[in-house]
């Protein structure tokens, strides 16, 4: 990985997480065939080595080979919503566990090899039904880090799938169990009604957040919605978003954003996540949910250090319980049980 060095206006959050506004490649632009100055001058990310990373490479073509309409980003830092790392408090069982806030799938990395290339998705935006006078949201998103596991006694633990030959705890590459982990996330929030918006953040070790909305991008109902997060090094990362038609730049808009972690945070590359998260208010109490039917995250697959290709069907599902054991909100991968999955539903409940 390379650390970029972005020339363009910089914005400063509260977080101390920064974002580069640079001019959006200009219509009909043929990235795919783009020298590399020309690429870092737009912000899109590196072509990464066919060789060692196919996966990844594939990924990238995929993405920048379509006609693209670009707009410069513009953001607001959000007032009205929080979002941090998880513990699950509530216990696991099998492949499953249960989270407070959190539905969809966080898988971690096989034998100690980190996921800190790129985690992607894309979703159809949901036309959420309120179900609390309007005062309801839930937020999608993608993410690296910020999570842990529990066991049955209540331990938490980062969620590595086991040691490669030879290795040891000593050699674990991740930090101790039980530190509070930074989380790189992007996604949107629908509000209870229809409305959405799109947002993205990157919080230090033990933070709690609020996201910066990308008012340049708005995710409407029924649309189709694509977030990739691509990392260039421990503490900058590349953010890919679509809204709109996946195939053709009519009625789409893209936006590509640079962005550097805060003070003393830094990629752990110990889980990727996708998610369908009640996000927390203010106060620390938790909105309700809407109900948005299901949220269906396709191609949610994410890349390691090595160049690997981490699917969503190798990952832990989690459901959303209320504090009197209720469902609120249920995932599964599909065709369950199948580790190279990369399609992951959450649907909703009211328990």
């Amino acid at each position: 990985m390379e650390r970029m060095q972005p020339d363009g206006r910089v914005c400063e959050f509260s977080s101390g997480a920064k974002a580069v506004i640079l001019e959006p490649p200009p219509q009909g632009m043929q990235l795919a065939h783009a020298t590399d100055e020309e690429l870092a001058r737009h912000g899109v990310p590196p072509r990464p080595n066919r060789a060692t990373a196919p996966g990844l490479h594939a990924l990238w073509h995929r993405t920048f080979e379509r006609p693209l309409r670009f707009v410069a980003p513009e953001f607001q830092e959000s007032t009205e919503e929080l979002h941090s790392g998880r513990r699950p408090s509530i216990g696991t069982e099998g492949n499953s566990a249960y989270s407070g806030n959190w539905s969809g799938v966080v898988a971690g990395p096989l034998f100690g090899d980190p996921i800190n290339r790129a985690v992607a998705a894309s979703w159809n935006v949901p036309n959420a039904v309120s179900v609390d006078a309007g005062d309801d949201r839930c937020a999608i998103w993608v993410g690296i880090d910020g999570y842990w596991y529990a066991d049955a006694r209540g331990n938490y633990f980062l969620p590595g799938q086991g040691f490669a030959p030879g290795q040891t705890d000593d050699t674990w590459p991740f930090p101790p169990a039980g530190e509070p982990s930074p989380l790189l996330q992007a996604g949107i929030t629908c509000l209870g009604g229809g409305a959405a918006f799109a947002w993205w953040e990157w919080i230090p070790p033990g933070g709690v957040n609020p996201p910066v909305i990308i008012s340049s991008v708005i995710p409407y109902a029924d649309q189709y919605f694509e977030t990739q997060i691509w990392v260039l090094s421990e503490t900058t990362a590349n953010l890919f978003m679509l809204a709109g038609d996946p195939y053709t730049d009519a009625g789409s808009v893209a936006v590509l954003i640079p962005i550097w972690a805060p003070l003393l945070t830094e990629v752990w590359g110990s889980s990727a996540e996708w998610i369908v998260e009640r996000p927390t208010k203010p106060d620390g109490s938790y909105y309700t949910l809407p109900d948005y039917g299901t949220v269906e995250f396709d191609a949610a697959m994410a890349w390691t250090k090595s160049g690997s290709t981490l699917f969503s069907g190798q990952g832990t599902t989690l459901t959303i319980q209320g504090a009197n054991g209720e469902n609120l909100s249920e995932a599964q991968t599909v065709p369950p049980g199948r580790a190279t999955s990369t399609v992951v539903q959450c649907t909703y409940g009211n328990g």
